[in-house]
């Protein structure tokens, strides 16, 4: 249950409502298992429905966003973006060679 309550430090960094928390995540669980079967299958059914609604939607915008859905640049492919001198791996200039040069003969 504190793993639950350390995912939540992502938003409450101060950690100050960790007990309560901890109880939440402690607390429904236990709720869940006293309702009748019909009962937790339909909140099953309905989680699982929102589920794929959301993973279709997400598959949805990622397509939208490839075809240009977007106003701004993707990262990596506006012309305000300069690789490093490193990124054409030329050797001598970034990479060292292969030292053969340097063996005395």
């Amino acid at each position: 249950m504190s793993t639950a309550a350390g995912f939540v430090t992502f938003w409450d960094t101060q950690q100050q409502l960790a007990p309560l928390w901890i109880a939440i995540f402690f607390v429904v669980p236990i709720l869940f298992n006293f309702l009748y079967v019909r009962r937790l299958g339909e909140i099953e059914y309905w989680f699982t429905t929102l589920k794929i609604v959301l993973i279709l939607i997400l598959i949805i915008t990622g397509i939208l966003t490839a075809m240009g859905l977007s106003t701004d640049p993707l990262l990596g492919t506006s012309s305000q973006y300069t690789p490093v001198p490193c990124s054409a791996n030329e050797i001598g200039e970034c990479v060292p060679g292969a030292g053969l040069g340097s063996l005395p003969l």
